[in-house]
């Protein structure tokens, strides 16, 4: 007899020897330990049932966002291993410069910030680790949001698919938890929330007449093909019908000009991170566009050393038409209200000189910009924009934007500016000439040119700029299309599924490099950081804060004593502005591309985006 059996039938011996009671002690634990197993074997049967429910289904009727991921641990780890992650986590994220400016950014949403979430101690107090997140989160999630007519008055409503011994022994949550009727279902309560346990899914949800909705299960939603996708409906919504309403105010509408933005009732999208790019695909259901396919001869106009193109499908009069709606019509929000006031005078004047009839009715066709940068004054790079407007006659469209600034000149108190031709590439140019010297720097950045050429009128903000597309378009030079970086883009973009960038085919498309685009922004942060900050307002709100400091540390002081601190103070604001913008800036160093297309598709729009990290 083998040993293993041997030592079997003394243990049996020795128990057949042992009084009742003491056979009682030993088979109770066995039993249990039996019954415990069965329990627990029949459980996981039932799990791999229910766990096939797909948790999308439990999204409430009345919910108007609505965020599901699928196996969201598993996507999560993968995007870990991605170079996406690698380049975000181990270098920008690590950046001095982005990291202050993005612990600014949470602390002002009331978020916690990037030190927060690295700190051990913090993170254990507040419950929020890695692993407790994916722990109930970590396979199939749903989160759906009913938006009231206030952003106050919402509900959310949360669905996650349960690890197996959370659900193995999920039928005793009753033995600890306070019990509740939703609709003949028991329920639970914890805190505010009712909480309701369906099979493998549990379901918590702030208001239980949305966890009642959430509980019918309106059809089958299905698994996602992307690691994250959201569904926004914008109807029955006063919050988001609002929301919409700023796709046509300013300065959103400039940028979604080629669409008719009321006409959008839902948004589909998807996004996905593949290598070191991040993907976004999204359906536009019921969006419209005035215009067929965008035109595509205008990427030869792209010098070899612009930043990219904007192709659009609609031409300058829709641009007018927006400009005009926007100075005229009831504001949107403070941003809407900032670019009325920023265009009402101009656009007045432009309207008293007849704009629109000597210039605007001559554009018929679909619009393109070209970006780029000019090298200017103090060997700084500043970014440039060259708008390609289709016409029928372009001479004509030409002589009546010089007619009215021509006009505009004459009617100016003092003659510090004149109109000058001159011939680039064998075509007449023109442009604001601003005298010797240009105090004021302004042709490095604001300096209005153009030129009739082919069928189109060509403005630009820089005549160096405007004079490299010229070399572009008659093949003077090469164009950015024929660059090795564009070409390693675009093969990039047709594997990402953007096979309509800067091609055929698309309603709206556009590209733009990284590395040009960040270049051009040199030249404007001493701009930009003194008009932000050297203000009436910020020039009373200092002086008053020095004068204060002073008086409260009991010094005498004169109006020049004020005046030198003063000055001295706003220029260290000034400094500070200027670091906090280059700061923000910063982020671009990392970016290598970014593109989008939009196509027509039925019953809406299709939009596909891409950005590489570097």
């Amino acid at each position: 007899m083998r040993p293993s059996l041997m030592n079997v039938t003394v243990v049996w011996d020795w128990v057949r020897e042992r009084r009742w009671w003491t056979k009682a002690l030993i088979a109770a634990p066995l039993g249990l330990a039996l019954l415990l197993g069965c329990f627990v074997l029949a459980r996981a049967m039932q799990y791999r049932r229910d766990a096939q429910v797909a948790v999308a289904d439990f999204a409430p009727e009345e919910a108007h966002v609505i965020v599901r991921a699928t196996n969201a641990r598993g996507h999560w780890e993968r995007l870990q291993a991605t170079e996406f992650w690698k380049i975000v986590r181990t270098r920008m994220l690590r950046d001095a410069a982005v990291r202050r400016e993005l612990n600014a950014l949470m602390q002002a949403l009331e978020a916690p910030t990037l030190d927060d979430l690295d700190d051990r101690r913090w993170v254990e107090r507040n419950g929020v680790s890695e692993e407790r997140i994916l722990r109930f989160a970590g396979r199939d999630v749903m989160a759906a949001l009913r938006m009231g007519d206030t952003p106050g008055a919402s509900g959310f409503c949360v669905a996650t698919q349960l690890g197996f011994w959370d659900y193995a022994f999920a039928p005793f949550a009753s033995l600890v938890l306070d019990g509740v009727d939703v609709n003949g279902r028991k329920c639970f309560r914890v805190g505010g929330l009712t909480v309701a346990l369906v099979g493998a899914t549990a379901i918590v949800a702030d208001d239980p007449a949305l966890l009642a909705s959430a509980l019918k299960r309106r059809g089958r939603a299905g698994r996602t093909r992307k690691p994250v996708e959201a569904t926004i409906t914008f109807e029955r919504s006063k919050v988001l019908q609002d929301a919409r309403r700023m796709l046509r105010a300013f300065p959103a509408g400039a940028a979604t000009v080629f669409v008719d933005a009321e006409s959008l009732r839902r948004i589909d999208v998807g996004v996905d991170i593949e290598g070191a790019d991040v993907c976004v695909e999204a359906k536009l259901e019921g969006m419209q566009t005035p215009g067929g396919e965008a035109p595509t001869d205008a990427v030869a106009y792209v010098p070899a050393s612009g930043a990219g193109a904007i192709l659009l499908n609609v031409g300058g009069d829709r641009l007018w038409a927006w400009a005009r709606r926007v100075s005229e019509g009831p504001a949107a929000g403070d941003l809407d209200r900032m670019g009325q006031d920023l265009m009402r005078e101009g656009l007045a004047q432009l309207v008293g000189k007849r704009f629109d009839e000597r210039v605007v009715a001559k554009l018929r066709g679909p619009m393109s910009l070209i970006v780029g940068s000019a090298l200017g004054e103090g060997q700084r790079t500043y970014a440039s924009c060259a708008a390609v407007l289709r016409s029928e006659d372009p001479a004509a469209a030409e002589a009546g934007f010089r007619g009215i600034l021509e006009e505009f000149l004459r009617g100016a108190d003092e003659k510090v500016v004149e109109i000058r031709s001159r011939s680039v590439y064998g075509h007449t140019v023109w442009a604001l000439d601003y005298g010797a010297g240009d105090p004021n720097k302004w042709s490095d950045y604001l300096r209005p040119c153009w030129v009739a050429y082919k069928d189109a009128l060509i403005l630009a903000n820089n005549l160096d700029f405007l004079a490299a597309v010229l070399a572009s378009a008659t093949t003077q030079t090469d164009a950015m299309v024929t660059e090795e970086f564009y070409r390693v883009a675009e093969a990039r973009a047709d594997r990402l599924g953007l096979n309509h960038m800067l091609r055929e085919g698309g309603v709206a498309s556009g590209f733009l490099y990284g590395a040009a685009l960040r270049e051009g922004l040199e030249g404007f942060w001493p701009i930009l950081a003194d008009k932000l900050t050297d203000n009436d307002q910020t020039r009373q709100r200092l002086r008053a804060e020095l004068e204060g400091e002073w008086r409260r540390q009991g010094r005498k002081f004169t109006a020049q004593d004020v005046h030198r601190e003063f000055l001295s103070a706003l220029k260290e604001k000034v400094a500070q502005t200027e670091t906090s913008l280059r700061g923000r800036a910063r982020v671009l160093d990392y970016v290598r591309w970014a593109a989008f297309q939009v196509t027509a598709e039925e019953g809406g729009l299709g939009f596909k985006a891409a950005l590489e990290l570097k």
